[in-house]
């Protein structure tokens, strides 16, 4: 994918394969993405949440990763609420690569990968004071 500054990434499904770098990603926010992530401190069991995220897709779950130079630099992830076609979905990206457009190309192709396995609706909480996301 082409970001806002010109640079380029890879987006692509999340493999169980990818949970450490979903780990290592959550392990860089700042404190205060930390809390605009969890509305409070990372979970004690992030490397279970990052091994969720990264998990196998499949009609309950699916988890997007962009990529810059190897590296991730963002994720976006969904799980479905049971016996619905309402997902709750999740975006996290690295504070080095805010406003290139990253969060808006996962949201984009997260909606695509969901619309094939049901999902009509995301569902999302946002802090109030997380304007930007807002």
């Amino acid at each position: 994918m082409l970001l806002a500054d010109g640079e380029v990434g890879l987006v692509r499904t999340l493999r169980p394969a990818d949970a450490d770098a979903v780990l290592a990603l959550h392990t860089r926010l700042d404190e205060r993405d930390r809390y605009f992530r969890f509305f409070g401190p990372m979970p004690s069991a992030m490397d279970s949440l990052a091994n969720r995220i990264a998990g196998e897709p499949g009609d309950t779950h699916a988890g997007l990763g962009c990529f810059l130079e190897g590296d991730l630099a963002g994720v976006a992830h969904y799980e479905r609420h049971a016996g619905s076609a309402e997902a709750e979905i999740a975006l996290v990206v690295d504070g080095t690569h805010r406003a290139h457009g990253i969060a808006t190309l996962l949201l984009e192709h997260l909606v695509a990968t969901a619309r094939a396995a049901g999902i009509e609706r995301f569902i999302a909480e946002v802090l109030a004071e997380n304007a930007k996301v807002i």
